[in-house]
């Protein structure tokens, strides 16, 4: 949690993301609808995954990928 609320702090356009992603959620569950709520959560992970990696906290699962690679685009997986 730590490093995530770290890393958002830091990227104003991943906090944008994540308060998206949770409002997603959110919705999801209000409409009890378990399908879209769980594609939320897993999307959710993965998006937060890439934020991780995108800031250099973590290194990159793909091939070529390096913490604090700067080439790297700070747009999140679809």
């Amino acid at each position: 949690m730590r490093v995530t609320k770290g890393n958002e702090a830091r990227h104003e356009d991943f906090m944008q993301q994540v308060r998206g992603e949770h409002s997603a959620s959110v919705a999801a569950i209000a409409a009890r609808d378990a399908d879209a709520a769980r594609r939320c959560a897993t999307e959710h992970l993965r998006r937060g995954q890439w934020r991780i990696e995108a800031a250099g906290v973590i290194p990159g699962r793909k091939t070529g990928a390096r913490i604090g690679n700067r080439n790297k685009t700070r747009t999140p997986p679809a």
